[in-house]
C-alpha cells in the first residue's frame, strides 16, 4: 500500500475514534454539562457534538473523493490533466491530516513543520 493510501486508512481510524467520542463533547456552558445529571443528553444546547459529525463527515467525503478520484484515473490512461487532479486531491487529504499531526502514533513524514 502506498504512503498517501496509508494514511488515508489512519486518518479513516482517526475519525471513527472521534466520531465515537463526539456525543460526550459539550462547550462549558452547555445544558449537557451543567444539567447533565438531571436531564441527560437531551439538555444538550450548544450543538457542538452534531458540529464534531458533520466535520467529519466532511472529512469522510474528502477521502471518499480522492479514492474514487485515484480508481478513475488508476483504471484510464491520460495525459497530466488526471494526475493534477489526483495530486490536487492528495494536497487535501494532507491538509485534513494536519488536524491530527500531534496524535503519538501520528507518521511524521506528514507533518507541515
Amino acid at each position: 500500500m502506498d504512503p498517501l493510501a496509508q494514511l488515508v486508512q489512519l486518518l479513516r481510524e482517526y475519525l471513527e475514534e472521534d466520531e465515537a467520542n463526539a456525543p460526550k463533547a459539550h462547550l462549558s456552558h452547555c445544558g449537557t454539562v451543567i444539567y447533565n445529571e438531571e436531564y441527560g443528553p437531551d439538555a444538550c444546547d450548544c450543538g457542538y457534538p452534531q458540529q464534531i459529525r458533520d466535520d467529519i463527515a466532511a472529512k469522510r467525503a474528502l477521502l471518499d473523493e480522492w479514492e474514487n478520484t485515484k480508481a478513475v484515473v488508476a483504471e484510464q490512461e491520460f495525459a497530466d490533466g488526471p494526475q493534477a487532479i489526483i495530486t490536487a486531491m492528495s494536497q487535501a487529504v494532507a491538509v485534513v491530516a494536519q488536524a491530527y499531526k500531534n496524535r503519538p502514533d501520528f507518521p511524521t513524514r506528514w507533518t507541515d513543520g
